[in-house]
């Protein structure tokens, strides 16, 4: 095998976490494919890469991985574990070419070392269980020492249990929050925007661009644009997409190049409503009319299909993410700053009334303080009519409000950057929701999945037809 080739099956089979073996069985042991078995199922690392394993069965086991973001040069590679004269050998072929052989020298519970001393790169392998954890190792013998590269790989169940546990989900009664998130993919140095389009598949804004994410972490870049904003899901499968522009109030002037595009997931983007400032976050009503926040200002706007656009509400300052009751009488408002010049976050979730005609009626009520510095920023609500909110400040936190109760939850913590929340669909567990997270001094750029036990409220998507303008 070549030592490019092997490098890289390596930093697949080490994201898989192939933990470092313990004890080697007695001398002139027998070693069968049982002390294989725990590497069964499929493997991931953030979205980075996955390994996959079949069962043992027939004298061996069979595996493949892949990088699942996308490279100059596709790479994959076939992997085997067999049985011969009594012990393992395992055999991988980059690119299903050039296979090399590497012998079992040490194995144990849940452990196993393989090696090939007449290989430049690797001449071992190694995997190893730690906990819900695989460790894999690749290392070559250097002046009398063992040094090479190590990955940790998360169990993500073979594929038949992954598709399952989507569908089902955890159920709130499971559920003791706050919860860990689970990391889908780390694919990205910022994302912010998050939806499922009418077909159930998972787009987020991301590195100025419009992705699509896929169940196992791979993504797929759409169409390229000037700032990553918020998203909302229109008709059978496209999607809104707020942009600032070339411009925005943050680094620059107030301006009027903000702009709601409107793509579809092969990537062709026409411009919906134009002459914005700085348009956040995107909510569609029943009538097909929009309500965008711009949240350098005060600026709630109302927008119709038509390109129609006129103020609807300053009742909050610096508004974030929208989330509307499902009678359409509250607009729920996420204040993200307290000012932009210097940049002070704020902790607040606002209820501004509604009145039939679904224009404000009274005076915004501050409902929620979720904590100093909190920077609340995406929206969204279950069906039990309980609002989301992603706390982009401190570590990153997702808190739940119950308007019924005025209960204040903590739902999950440690999401840096938490950014954008929607529930699952499709391939997508419907009972988690799904959050974006922005740059955050490196440590943002992830999707996470967020286990709620409990279903989103049902969302507008409206069929491809005019609204009513919005003047």
């Amino acid at each position: 095998m070549r030592r490019r080739g092997l490098g890289a099956v390596l930093l697949t089979l080490l994201i898989a976490g192939v933990r470092v073996a313990g004890e080697a069985g007695a001398e002139g042991e027998a070693v069968g494919l049982e002390a294989a078995a725990f590497l069964a199922g499929s493997w991931g690392q953030g979205g980075e890469a996955i390994e996959v394993w079949l069962p043992p069965a027939a004298g061996l086991m069979v595996g493949v991985n892949r990088p699942l973001v996308q490279k100059e040069k596709p790479f994959f590679e076939f992997l085997r574990i067999e049985e011969r004269e009594g012990t393992l050998v395992y055999l991988a072929a980059p690119r299903g070419r050039g296979e090399t052989a590497f012998r079992l020298t040490s194995h144990g519970e849940g452990s196993l070392v393989f090696e090939n001393p007449e290989h430049d790169f690797p001449q071992r392998i190694a995997y190893r269980l730690e906990g819900d954890l695989l460790v894999a190792e690749a290392q070559a013998k250097r002046e009398g020492t063992w040094q090479g590269i190590s990955y940790r790989w998360q169990r993500i169940g073979s594929p038949a249990e992954a598709s399952a546990a989507e569908g089902a989900g955890e159920k709130e009664g499971e559920l003791q929050f706050p919860v860990r998130a689970e990391l889908v993919t780390a694919a990205f140095g910022g994302s912010e925007g998050l939806a499922f389009n009418g077909e159930g598949k998972l787009f987020v804004t991301a590195n100025r661009a419009l992705w699509q994410v896929y169940p196992d972490g791979a993504v797929r870049q759409v169409v390229e644009l000037d700032s990553n904003l918020g998203l909302a899901p229109i008709g059978e499968k496209d999607l809104l997409v707020a942009d600032f522009g070339p411009t925005n109030a943050f680094r620059q002037d107030r301006n009027d190049d903000g702009v709601v595009w409107r793509i579809t997931p092969e990537g062709e983007k026409t411009a919906l409503v134009t002459g914005l400032g700085d348009p956040n976050f995107i909510l569609l009503r029943q009538d097909g009319s929009m309500l965008i926040s711009d949240d350098a200002t005060a600026d709630i706007y109302l927008a119709g299909q038509d390109g129609s656009l006129r103020l609807f509400s300053t009742a909050v300052s610096h508004p974030n993410g929208l989330a509307l009751s499902a009678d359409g009488r509250t607009l729920y408002v996420a204040q993200i700053f307290k000012s932009i010049r210097p940049v002070v976050p704020d902790d607040s979730l606002w209820a501004l009334p509604l009145g039939e005609d679904g224009f404000p009626s009274g005076a915004a009520e501050r409902v929620a303080r979720l904590g100093p510095y909190a920077a609340n920023d995406g929206l969204a609500m279950d069906r039990e009519g309980r609002v989301y909110v992603a706390a982009n400040g401190k570590a990153g936190e997702i808190w739940r409000y119950d308007p019924g109760t005025k209960e204040l939850v903590l739902v999950a913590r440690d999401v840096p950057g938490a950014a954008s929340i929607a529930f699952g669909e499709g391939d997508f567990d419907p009972r988690s929701i799904y959050v974006s997270t922005t740059f955050n001094g490196g440590l943002g750029g992830k999707i996470w999945r967020i286990p709620v036990g409990v279903t989103g409220q049902p969302l507008v998507r409206i069929p491809d037809s005019p609204a009513r303008p919005a003047s």
